[in-house]
């Protein structure tokens, strides 16, 4: 949960990110009970065990996406929503708040939207209004394309407190070749950065994912070494990484004298697993 305080006019505002039956993660615990978004899966393609619009896609076709929006408040409520494409946040989540990504260039969710990948609609007190989106696959290629229809809204008002809640409903488009392979993973950069006001810098190891792959479930180690010396190990769990995406992995600050030094990036999954080093030069 991200609070921040808008001094203009003193408004507390909670945002919240609730995520539905979606690759990598789960419903947010602390999500209000009166505001909520839900697929109608009906007679779409449905991946078998999903519950959203995981698509056993064809090429060439088009399919309608619905999400019943639900007010169960005593107040009219104001909800936006938009289609995103997604990408791999930071140490290993994926992300679909950014509404200028293309992962996948033409080929990526929000350019095979027909229509607007934006609507704004009020919904009354204990009303239900349900937003359709409608997509055409085109030529997808081999793999998966991967992003979400955010809904959000402010709920949850009391005097002076507002929640800002976002709802995803994931979109993936599935081909029949699809078989995700962790070995295709590079290591395409390793660098130093200062994050916020610490002093010593952090490590940060930037991994491609340059294929319409979705990876999942990943666990590793990221390790700082110099010689044969290890200087620092993170672990890392419950890794995912979105299709075409990068994803950069941080060490925590650390003192380091001028000198040459090795990271090792270790990820698997329950096939493969992989182990890509690069050197890095501190002076």
């Amino acid at each position: 949960m991200k609070i921040k305080v808008s001094l203009g006019n003193m408004v507390l505002g909670l945002s919240i990110l609730a995520f539905l039956c979606f690759p990598a993660v789960a419903k947010a615990q602390d999500a209000p009970d009166n505001f909520s978004a839900t697929p109608l899966l009906g007679n779409l393609p449905i991946q078998k065990g999903k519950s959203y619009f995981a698509l056993r896609s064809q090429n060439h076709t088009t399919y309608k996406l619905p999400v019943m929006l639900s007010n169960d408040s005593d107040l009219p409520m104001i909800v936006t929503t938009n289609v995103n494409n997604a990408i791999t946040a930071d140490n290993g989540t994926i992300s679909y708040s950014n509404n200028t990504a293309q992962p996948r260039g033409k080929m990526s969710l929000t350019n095979k939207i027909v229509g607007k990948r934006k609507h704004k609609l009020t919904l009354a007190p204990h009303s239900n209004q349900i937003v359709t989106y409608k997509i055409k696959t085109g030529n997808q290629g081999n793999g998966i394309t991967l992003g979400g229809i955010n809904a959000t809204s402010f709920v949850d008002r009391q005097g002076d407190i507002q929640n800002k809640v976002t709802f995803v409903t994931g979109v993936s488009l599935n081909t029949p070749a699809n078989h995700p392979n962790l070995k295709q993973l590079t290591f395409k950069k390793i660098s130093t950065d200062y994050l916020a006001t610490d002093a010593n810098p952090s490590v940060v190891a930037t991994l491609s994912n340059d294929k319409p792959q979705l990876l999942q479930h990943l666990h590793g180690k990221m390790v700082l070494k110099r010689g044969n010396k290890v200087l620092a190990t993170k672990k890392m769990k419950d890794v995912s990484i979105a299709p075409n995406s990068d994803v950069k992995f941080y060490l925590p600050p650390k003192s380091m004298a001028n000198g040459k030094y090795q990271v090792l990036i270790q990820l698997k999954d329950k096939r493969h697993t992989i182990d890509l080093k690069r050197n890095i030069v501190i002076n």
